[in-house]
């Protein structure tokens, strides 16, 4: 199971009020801004996760730092030894954009209220109309079923486009990767291993995203 990352966005919202796509950091924070404020803050521009030990406010912090890097990894490691990569420079520019998301404008990219929270509020938010662009992954669609709002939402008026990057640096996402492992000490390994192939075919995963 593969889970790439890209930007998901209201489309409705854009052609409303007939706004560019933003490409970069800084477009991005100025967009959102905008929305946030035509929107009367009725949907803010943009959610990232930050919630300390979300799952998925990490894999969204290392997307950023991917393209500060230009897609070089965090860490590095040679014969068991564990290297740090990243420099105060790259995550300096990382902590900026999250600054300049949540700073407490007028008209801020990120509702203030939800700093500190994880995914737990970011895809409900996006399928109830709270936020107009998120980093999102293909298990959303399956969230299209929980109320009409949702449904219309996801399948009306989703778009799709890659996640802004930094000026200076690369275009760069988060790629998650899911493997199911089977324990070395099971009793039944070829048991084991007919239910993994249940498990991810196709059939098992098409329920899954629906």
């Amino acid at each position: 199971n593969t889970n790439a990352r890209a930007m998901v966005y209201r489309k409705d919202i854009f052609e409303e009020y007939n706004l560019s796509l933003p490409e970069t950091w800084d477009e991005l924070v100025q967009t959102a801004r905008e929305i946030t404020e035509l929107t009367n803050k009725e949907t803010h521009g943009f959610y990232v996760c930050s919630e300390v030990g979300d799952p998925r406010a990490a894999q969204e912090f290392i997307t950023w730092y991917f393209q500060v890097s230009e897609r070089k990894n965090m860490f590095e490691i040679t014969d068991g030894e564990i290297k740090f990569n990243a420099t105060v420079d790259q995550l300096e520019k990382v902590l900026g954009l999250y600054h300049d998301l949540f700073e407490e404008v007028d008209n801020p990219a990120c509702d203030p209220d939800v700093k500190g929270t994880g995914w737990p509020v970011e895809d409900p938010g996006y399928v109830a109309g709270k936020w107009a662009m998120v980093p999102m992954g293909p298990w959303l669609w399956g969230r299209r079923t929980e109320s009409d709002i949702a449904m219309d939402i996801l399948e009306n008026k989703t778009g799709i486009t890659r996640i802004p990057y930094y000026e200076d640096g690369v275009p760069g996402t988060y790629l998650e990767v899911k493997p199911i492992m089977m324990n070395a000490y099971a009793e039944d390994k070829e048991g084991a291993w007919e239910l993994m192939k249940y498990i991810v075919s196709k059939e098992k995963m098409g329920e899954w995203l629906c």
